[in-house]
């Protein structure tokens, strides 16, 4: 029944009041909020990616590598093959210059209105910022300040999983150079540790990694106040959503750059060749052949005789 009546406000009057008509002021103890929240939270995210109120290029290529990169084990040639590809979107142009859409909003922590470009509060000033940076595009439709919590599912996954996949490229290129799969071009390309030698220190990936890391937490607070508060309509949540949300996209777009800085063709890391991967990578191609020992047998369980 919520399903079809769902549905139902959703194709007769669009997704301005897709809220089942349940308000604060109608949900009166906690059993029956929960049984509500876990009844639209399966089909929120489908349902309500009609509402998005962010969203990034549909042109920008890396889309469909992002959703499926921390998929992939870090294996010596499926590594390669993902660090290629990311370099190739990595050194794309409009990779610093991808959109960000926000509608107009009124509320505690500012206000914008897209017709007449002005912005208030704390939130106007981060939002235009932001907008500076990355040549925004503005929608031109205002909407009050009770927008369905709802329409963030879709975006807190976005946000969630594209950290997690340059969580993971920034993962494997810091194993690459403590195998010795990744170095730098130049002696003194970065400042020295006093435990890594300076030719090999992965410190801007660790700063992927942790900056990564709080991206992934701040998803996990909007998603922890969308499931207790989705079907209330309060100041305080949307001040959370929102501006948690502009610090997540900056983390996000200095993260990119950074990773395009590292591995572009013209950046400081370089891939090679190491003896102790050759001869693992012989090994496996004696099994593949057929030849087989103890040794071989442990390479093929690792890895596979379908791998090349």
């Amino acid at each position: 029944e919520v399903v079809r009546e769902i549905y139902k406000r959703i194709l007769d009057g669009g997704d301005a009041n897709a809220h089942l008509g349940l308000t604060s002021s109608d949900i009166t103890d906690n059993a029956r909020m929960m049984a509500c929240i876990e009844s639209t939270r399966l089909i929120g995210t489908e349902m309500f990616s009609l509402a998005r109120a962010i969203s990034w290029r549909n042109d920008w290529g890396s889309e469909h590598v992002l959703a499926r990169t921390h998929l992939l084990p870090a294996k010596r040639v499926m590594s390669r093959l993902v660090w290629e590809t990311w370099k190739t979107y990595l050194e794309d142009a409009t990779l610093a210059r991808m959109s960000f859409q926000l509608r107009g909003f009124r509320g505690s922590v500012g206000d914008y209105h897209p017709e007449v470009g002005s912005m208030s509060g704390r939130l106007g000033t981060a939002t235009a910022a932001l907008a500076t940076n990355w040549q925004a595009e503005f929608e031109t439709n205002v909407l009050q300040q009770n927008w369905s919590h709802m329409s963030a599912c879709s975006v807190i996954e976005d946000i969630a999983r594209k950290a997690i996949s340059l969580n993971k490229v920034a993962q494997d290129c810091r194993c690459f150079v403590a195998f010795g799969s990744m170095r730098r071009r130049t002696k003194d390309a970065t400042a020295s540790s006093t435990l890594v030698h300076k030719n090999a220190n992965p410190f801007k990936f660790e700063r992927v990694i942790a900056l990564m890391r709080l991206v992934i937490g701040d998803a996990g607070v909007m998603h922890n106040t969308l499931l207790t508060q989705m079907l209330q309509r309060t100041l305080d949540d949307s001040a959370v959503w929102r501006e948690t949300l502009v610090r997540c996209y900056g983390y996000l777009h200095s993260s990119c750059l950074i990773l395009k800085d590292e591995l572009s063709s013209e950046g400081q890391w370089e891939f090679v060749d190491t003896e102790f991967e050759n001869a693992e990578l012989a090994i496996m191609r004696d099994v593949l052949d057929g030849k087989t020992t103890r040794a071989h047998a442990d390479i093929a369980a690792r890895y596979g005789r379908g791998n090349t």
